[in-house]
């Protein structure tokens, strides 16, 4: 096997971390924890397994900073109290005694927060949104039962938009300080900030999304000023001896106005300015029609995003982390083109 994928086989540095290979599970939804966001002996187990499996860096699934607000679910992870701090630790020690590094992926889902829509609290955007696309149009060919079950996630109801005020976006910079510090309290190994897939921090890059004229909105600059903050803060609170990896979209297909591929590359070279020692690229697609989802962020085809990921490696010093189908092979070819770091 080794001397099949030498390069995917391979140690690599990922900021901090020295990871044995260069094979990254991604964040993957599981909602296994408890109904207050804890993590659960299911949650511990399934990790577990992965960290067995032999990849180099776990990334746990999408976790609520400021739970449950911004929170798609209620069993999905919490970091917004201490009460965490107990299950994250379990979850370190179990992924670090099979070799496995692992860190969090923390997120304020915005227009997405379902617990917000289920309890009638408006959802925070940068923008309220004017719709350019049929956002109901993947419900055409969907049965009573299928919408039914999506209908469960927010109760049967449908979000309100709230504008975020400078407030607003203080606390939650603060809130994904707080989360980091748990993480590190743990004794995982670092955080990744979900800057892509629609939520809030993506919207804020997003000129489809966001049509401000503070000092959140305009220039490329002041869209990722959300996301500059909460790297730099973090960076200054948690020091160099924790990964900060930074996921984001490197293009939003079908989307008018939405991130182009330049502009994903950009938004890359602040995030490192700022501190980050890694840039995760997926991509997201408009949700009006079902194959949209085949676009992103669940691709059909192998390496789909692989272009993508290699114009913003081209922009940066630090790795890149590619997705999107990619196997065995695919992983090797694309470390050995240098479109990429890690898969």
């Amino acid at each position: 096997m080794r001397k099949e994928f030498p390069r995917l086989l391979s140690e690599g540095a990922l900021g901090p971390l020295v990871l044995r290979n260069r094979i990254v599970m991604p964040a993957m939804d599981q909602n296994n924890c408890t109904e207050d966001g804890l993590i659960s002996n299911k949650t511990l187990q399934h990790y577990e397994d992965r960290a067995k499996g032999g990849a180099g860096l776990l990334i746990l699934e999408t976790s609520a900073v400021k739970w449950p607000d911004g929170a798609t679910s209620k069993h999905q992870p919490s970091l917004s109290s201490d009460a965490v701090i107990p299950g994250l630790e379990k979850l370190a020690e179990r992924a670090h005694k099979h070799g496995a590094r692992m860190i969090v992926q923390a997120c304020h889902h915005g227009r997405i927060s379902g617990l917000d829509i289920s309890r009638d609290v408006p959802v925070l955007v940068p923008s309220i949104p004017i719709p350019s696309f049929d956002t109901l149009g993947m419900t055409y060919n969907t049965t009573t039962e299928e919408l039914m079950k999506m209908a469960t996630l927010t109760g049967g109801k449908l979000p309100t938009f709230k504008e975020a005020s400078k407030e607003e976006l203080e606390e939650i910079i603060e809130a994904f300080v707080e989360a980091s510090l748990r993480i590190k309290k743990a004794n995982l190994d670092g955080i990744e900030i979900h800057a892509a897939h629609g939520y809030l921090i993506s919207t804020f890059l997003s000129r489809a999304w966001n049509r401000r004229e503070d000092e959140w909105g305009g220039s490329t600059e002041r869209r990722a000023r959300l996301l500059s903050e909460i790297v730099r803060k973090i960076r200054k609170k948690c020091g160099s001896d924790f990964a900060i990896v930074v996921r984001i979209d490197g293009h939003e297909h079908g989307i008018e106005n939405g991130i182009t591929s330049d502009e994903a590359s950009a938004t890359a070279a602040i995030a490192e300015e700022a501190g980050a020692d890694a840039i995760h690229v997926s991509a997201i697609s408009s949700s009006g029609t079902g194959v949209g989802f085949t676009e992103g962020p669940l691709p059909w085809e192998r390496c789909q995003y692989s272009e993508l990921a290699k114009a913003v490696k081209s922009a940066i010093s630090i790795p890149v982390i590619a997705v999107g189908r990619i196997e065995p092979e695919d992983g090797e070819r694309l470390i050995a083109e240098n479109n990429c770091d890690f898969v």
